[in-house]
């Protein structure tokens, strides 16, 4: 099953709460040398992001500050 399959199904079942637009119905072009570096950017950034808040990760506002106060800098796993 392609993307375009899964997202027209999920329309079609009313099982996600968006209103289709013009944009599901657009392929993307190719990607140039400055999109494929964008790309490579915020992959690392999520990358690094996720490894950074995993100690806190899946918690409440409310637990997270009980817990560590406001996180302003990098908290070490347990």
């Amino acid at each position: 099953m392609t993307n375009a399959d899964t997202i027209n199904a999920l329309f079609e079942r009313n099982a996600i709460a968006i209103r289709r637009g013009s944009l599901f119905d657009r392929e993307p072009g190719p990607l140039n040398d400055v999109s494929i570096d964008r790309l490579e950017g915020m992959i690392l950034g999520l990358a690094v992001g996720d490894s950074l808040g995993n100690t806190s990760e899946g918690q409440l506002p409310v637990a997270r500050g009980e817990a560590f106060g406001e996180i302003r800098d990098y908290v070490r796993s347990r």
